[in-house]
């Protein structure tokens, strides 16, 4: 799967949450850009797609999904500078 917003194989995942697999309408966060985009599944296909105004609302609320994000720029920071 790629990343909706900058193109990258996303071809692994980890949860932090009970659910093992991914599943259509789990956020997932790029570990390239730093960006969320939503699991989802066309027929029997799942794919990442860009969150909707909605799911980026959500999402903006959502502290463990922040506080992860930031760690993981951090994170990328002080890896690369």
């Amino acid at each position: 799967m790629h990343c909706p917003h900058c193109g990258e194989l996303n071809d692994g995942q980890t949860n932090i949450t009970s659910e093992r697999q991914p599943y259509p309408g789990a956020a997932a966060l790029c570990f390239y850009c730093c960006e969320y985009g939503i699991f989802d599944k066309d027929e029997d296909q799942l794919y990442i797609r860009r969150p909707t105004a909605m799911e980026k609302s959500e999402l903006s609320l959502d502290r463990d999904a922040q506080n992860l994000r930031r760690e993981l720029i951090s994170y990328k920071a002080s890896r690369w500078n």
